[in-house]
């Protein structure tokens, strides 16, 4: 047991340098002048993700909702493979 050895008490870990912050989407939103806290950005930032899902559950509905039922009179004839020639 005593050939282990241990490595320093920082577990070999670095520090990693600083490096600045670029703006996210939330100083840009302040920056733009859209709201005036971070709060506020946050909560806008919540809607659109929400309106999103609404719109995609919106379009999902409708298309897996199965095939519309329209007559040939309603669209027109069908366009035969001789029509096309």
């Amino acid at each position: 047991m005593s050939e282990i050895q241990y490595e320093s008490q920082t577990g070999g870990l670095t520090k990693i340098p600083y490096t600045p912050k670029e703006p996210d989407l939330i100083d840009r939103l302040i920056g733009w002048g859209f709201v005036s806290t971070q709060k506020q950005a946050e909560y806008v930032l919540l809607g659109v993700v929400v309106l999103a899902l609404l719109v995609a559950a919106y379009f999902s509905s409708k298309v897996f909702s199965g095939p519309a039922n329209y007559s040939a009179g309603e669209l027109g004839e069908p366009i035969t493979t001789e029509a096309a020639l």
